[in-house]
């Protein structure tokens, strides 16, 4: 669907919907069709109700256009964000909008990557059967050309008979794209973090240790003093230093050699967000990981792999979990150190694989519960051989209150070998022999989805269009909510750990985005007539339309 055209046909009854949350959309309504009604989102209500209910009192509508921020299979209205895993919670209102529609009518999707990917694709095509109509939607950026967008849809459920409601000249001046705004976007490459995000915990101890501590570090920040809130930068005698330009950096969380140059083994790292996430929405984390350089006998002796956590918010932990197998998340039962506090599922990143066994090589028991995936019906149940280049997923911790026993916290929930990874993932770890993070085979994009009724999916993105695609994904829709006994905490903040053992491996973060998903708010509207919010003034057939104060 091409933006080259004039306005809309005069006689095509049209719906302008555009979410004020869109950066600068005043310069959008002032190109909007002078015949279109416009209606104009409230933020801090919920869009999909306030929609239902402008459309009860209208009838015979050719063409519906929502200009909105979206991702994929993701839109965001007012404080609703309706998206694939959450759409059945809205299908009433959205069958309801038949009724205001006429038999062929087209419904038009501004948001950036709302089709992008089977997740998008899918999310498209049950609106379509939702609301009877044939809808258009963006499978890239939506927005300006110098910006990476266009202003084309390119996926569609059926036949669109429907122009764009915006003239040409305004969608060529407007320097937005209609993109999700993340919770967290933050690369690690700069010698500074993002001050919008500045409430980092690290360490590979006790959190924010004193300078002397080697891990972890900003490999393009040459003050080894952090930013108040940040993460410091490379040790003091580090050569190079810093060991990257500004701007082509890392979050290191392990390193194989110290400043001077000696092998280091049972190295650790973390850090935690520590700003509180609702978890009635849901969230996408997006990130690049980089192993590699490490022990030589990289096939049995691999160096140990690290972790993406989730915790309770109410927690703010002074100290990650156990290291070595237990990747900085799960206890270590035999040396008395526990997981990291108020843990909700950890997903290691498992090289050597110890993370999804219940013991060590002595046969000592260090985490609760183990993965069977090894087969051999010699080894004691208990026993469980370690799955190396594998994904292993363990719970929560469990305290309960009379004891205060941590034994059964952080249990085995679910392991994936190597057999599961998508095509062109190459195990967990990356070359032995690779010496920075640009070398073939080292760099590896994660997506990390977890829904709004807790299922948790995770794919590998290998096209890198930041969304998991048929094929990418190494499971999906594991409920992490049921395998936790249907408990879940108010907030949660999440973290990255790392630890070697024994080896020496380099474990690096990378281009790191949290995007949340809401939950639909109870929102009592008791307007049927109104097409702007309250302290609005818009007249759209008026000389100066687009001039809006509120």
């Amino acid at each position: 669907m091409s933006s080259n055209h004039n306005y809309i046909q005069d006689q095509v009854k049209t719906v302008v919907v555009i979410d004020s949350s869109v950066d600068n959309y005043e310069t959008l309504l002032q190109g909007v069709d002078p015949n279109a009604e416009v209606i104009i989102l409230d933020p801090n209500q919920d869009g999909i109700a306030q929609i239902s209910s402008i459309l009860s009192t209208q009838k015979d509508i050719d063409a519906l256009h929502i200009i909105s921020h979206g991702e994929s299979g993701s839109l965001q209205l007012g404080t609703t964000v309706i998206n694939a895993n959450n759409l059945d919670q809205y299908s009433t209102q959205l069958s309801q909008w038949q009724a205001s529609l006429t038999e062929n009518a087209d419904i038009l999707l501004y948001g950036c990557n709302v089709a992008s990917g089977s997740l998008g694709q899918s999310f498209v095509t049950n609106l379509s059967q939702l609301t009877q109509a044939d809808i258009a939607a963006s499978e890239n950026l939506t927005g300006a050309t110098q910006l990476g967008g266009d202003w084309n849809l390119e996926y569609a459920t059926g036949k669109i008979d429907t122009r764009l409601a915006i003239q040409t000249p305004t969608l060529l001046n407007y320097e937005g794209v209609l993109l999700t705004p993340a919770l967290v976007d933050e690369s690690f490459k700069n010698s500074t973090l993002d001050t919008a995000t500045l409430n980092w915990l690290y360490g590979n101890g006790l959190a924010n240790p004193t300078p002397s501590d080697n891990l972890p570090f900003l490999t393009a920040r040459t003050d080894r003093t952090a930013q108040t809130g940040g993460i410091p930068g490379v040790p003091t005698g580090t050569n190079p230093t810093p060991i990257d330009s500004d701007g082509t950096g890392a979050l290191r969380l392990t390193s194989v050699k110290n400043a001077s140059g000696t092998s280091l083994t049972n190295q650790s790292g973390f850090v935690i967000y520590n700003t509180p996430i609702s978890s009635t929405s849901g969230l996408t984390i997006l990130f690049d990981y980089y192993s590699y350089g490490g022990t030589a006998d990289a096939t049995t002796n691999k160096g140990d792999g690290l972790s993406f956590f989730l915790i309770d918010g109410s927690k703010s932990p002074i100290k990650a979990g156990a290291f070595g197998g237990s990747l900085g998340y799960a206890q270590n039962r035999n040396s008395g150190t526990d997981g990291i506090a108020g843990g909700y599922v950890g997903i290691g990143f498992d090289e050597y694989g110890n993370f999804a066994t219940e013991v060590n090589s002595s046969n000592n028991t260090i985490r609760v519960g183990g993965s069977p995936l090894t087969g051999d019906t010699s080894i004691p149940k208990k026993l469980k051989l370690p799955v190396p280049d594998s994904i292993t997923i363990r719970g929560k911790e469990i305290v309960p209150v009379a004891t205060q026993d941590r034994t059964t916290s952080y249990p085995w929930i679910a392991t994936y070998n190597t057999n599961t990874l998508p095509t062109g993932v190459n195990g967990i770890d990356g070359p032995s022999t690779a010496t920075n993070r640009t070398d073939t085979g080292v760099e590896r994009k994660v997506g990390i989805q977890l829904s709004t009724n807790g299922l948790l999916s995770l794919f590998f993105d290998t096209n890198s269009n930041g969304v998991g695609d048929a094929g990418e994904y190494v499971f999906q829709n594991l409920d992490i909510k049921a395998a936790n006994g249907n408990i879940v905490p108010a907030n949660f903040k999440f973290g990255f750990a790392a630890s070697t053992g024994g080896a020496t491996n380099i474990h690096e973060i990378a281009n790191l985005k949290v995007l949340t998903l809401g939950s639909p708010p109870v929102v009592d509207l008791d307007y049927a007539n109104i097409t702007v919010p309250a302290g609005y003034d818009y007249n759209p057939h008026s000389a100066d339309r687009g001039q809006i104060s509120h």
